[in-house]
């Protein structure tokens, strides 16, 4: 297993991520073997603030589909199973991407399956970290202030060749064998997973994507759409855009924004309508007969003094 981890941050409770995804069959393809799916708090799995996850099936049109499939499912599925406890979330994560794999994997034994498999990319935010693994050559890309991170490594012949020196990246985007992928859920009986960590804060934006996608569209675009847009329209615009250049092969995108968490105080009965007001007091007539009360008890007072004085000068 390849593990990067930056250093974790402080665990947070103030934050939420907005998320959407979205699958489009693209130009060419008469089918759409991609998955994407998008899971936030409280319905995450693992007490995460956001479960995205995209696969991208392959094997033929029955197959890829039903590997994309099952991956997305099963991975939602072992993690809502999983009790997180004091375990490292990214064990955790690897650990059911290996169960899904081996699920895809026995699935394929069967002569209408045979030889099915799909990429699968997970990111799982909880507190203030970002897990991801990855199989496959799906991405996970971090915007932070303007700059677009690739946090995974593309599992794929001209990934290797760019990462060897050997190809440049605008060489690879139409290098001839680009689609030859190394490494993919349910091809073998086991498989090395990638997990990745990365610390994450307020205005961060998250962006998963098949390869439908980012050959297509250039990073600057990409930037553009994920810094100006909510999820679900930089979902919609992503897609418009894979397919306005080709539309090749089905693309698929999930996205999630970082935002501050918005509590909700509440307030005593009657406080917010009278919250700005200036509120005259008005001494209520009932006073008035306890003021004439006390006057009399007054005048009471001083004529028994008077005669009690009277009583001691005749003594």
């Amino acid at each position: 297993m390849a593990r990067k981890t930056a250093k974790s941050s402080k665990p947070r409770s103030d934050i939420q991520i907005r998320a959407s995804s979205l699958s489009h069959i693209g130009r060419v393809r008469n089918s759409n073997q991609d998955v994407g799916r998008h899971e936030v708090a409280p319905s995450a799995p693992c007490e995460a603030k956001a479960l995205l996850v995209v696969a991208d099936g392959m094997g033929g049109h029955a197959a890829g589909e039903v590997a994309s499939r099952m991956a997305v499912d099963g991975l939602l599925d072992s993690l809502s199973l999983a009790s997180t406890g004091t375990y490292d979330l990214g064990v955790l994560l690897e650990t059911a991407v290996k169960q899904v794999n081996s699920a895809v994997y026995d699935a394929g034994t069967s002569p209408e399956h045979r030889g099915m498999g799909t990429t699968l990319t997970a990111a799982l935010v909880v507190n203030s970290d970002l897990y991801v693994a990855n199989v496959g050559d799906s991405r996970c890309y971090l915007l932070r202030d303007g700059h677009l991170k690739q946090i995974t490594e593309d599992h794929s012949y001209v990934g290797e060749q760019v990462r060897s020196g050997a190809l440049t990246v605008e060489q690879a985007l139409t290098h001839p064998q680009r689609n030859v992928i190394t490494r993919a859920i349910g091809l073998d009986p086991t498989v090395e997973v990638d997990i990745f960590t990365e610390p994450i804060q307020t205005g961060d934006r998250i962006m998963l994507c098949s390869d439908g996608l980012y050959p297509l569209v250039p990073e600057s675009e990409l930037i553009e759409v994920l810094s100006n847009n909510n999820p679900d329209q930089a979902c919609k615009d992503l897609v418009d855009r894979a397919n306005g250049n080709g539309g090749h092969d089905n693309v698929t995108v999930a996205v999630g924004i970082v935002e501050k968490k918005r509590v909700l105080k509440r307030r005593r009965q009657g406080q917010a309508k009278n919250e700005g007001r200036t509120t005259n007091t008005r001494i209520p007539s009932t006073i008035k007969p306890s003021r004439q009360v006390d006057g009399r008890l007054h005048r009471l007072v001083r004529q028994l003094k008077n005669r009690l004085s009277s009583v001691f000068v005749r003594q």
